[in-house]
């Protein structure tokens, strides 16, 4: 009987020996499988990080120029003048939109694609900033650059803030990288587009007296 037990007691400290051997195989498994594995949704969300085209944490605001006159002449029209300070007052030193950037197309010296700039000036006054006008009308992957430039730097002292013609506007907003775009409207002059990532959501600049749209 005592060998028997004996015997019983021997084999159940091998078995739990096994046990315990097969147990630490398992955790190291396990163990190496958390370090090593990478599913398809980890890939695209570092992709997505590391791409050239989207934005750091800064903000960018989209707006087009103000009015243009009924005569077709170079500049703004008076409502697009009032639609300017309008803008000062929105994006000005007590709004809580924090610009610390602003990009308008290139002017040409006769006066022509000179609304953009026109619209920010009062703005940038106010601010004490200076307008980057050295991107053309079309060339989008320049102003992509400006705005890569300005926002990737470690601390961006504040968003930034591009006034353009609404269709190229369009082209620039896809170049950095803004998903699920609309076209910005012939007959609109009072939206703002709000760009953050990839992402973009429509606002109105609700002018007094030259915007209705509540």
């Amino acid at each position: 009987m005592r060998g028997s037990l004996s015997s019983c007691r021997t084999w159940l400290l091998g078995y739990w020996s096994k046990m315990v051997a097969v147990q630490h195989v398992l955790s190291a498994l396990a163990t190496m499988s958390t370090v090593y594995n990478t599913t398809p949704a980890d890939d695209a969300s570092i992709q997505a990080h590391h791409h050239p085209s989207s934005l750091h944490s800064s903000t960018v605001y989209f707006l087009r120029h103000g009015e243009k006159p009924l005569n077709g002449a170079n500049g703004l029209s008076l409502q697009g003048q009032r639609r300017a300070e309008c803008i000062k007052d929105l994006f000005g030193p007590s709004s809580e939109r924090n610009v610390g950037y602003i990009l308008a197309q290139k002017p040409r010296p006769d006066g022509r694609r000179s609304r953009p700039l026109k619209t920010v000036a009062p703005l940038a006054d106010a601010l004490g900033l200076s307008i980057d006008t050295d991107c053309e009308r079309e060339d989008e992957q320049c102003v992509e650059k400006k705005i890569r430039r300005f926002t990737s730097k470690k601390h961006p002292k504040g968003n930034v803030l591009v006034c353009w013609e609404h269709r190229a506007m369009t082209d620039i907003a896809r170049e950095v990288g803004v998903k699920h775009l609309p076209e910005y409207p012939d007959d609109r002059y009072d939206l703002i587009w709000v760009a953050t990532g990839k992402t973009i959501k429509i606002e109105h600049e609700h002018c007094p007296v030259i915007d209705t749209v509540l």
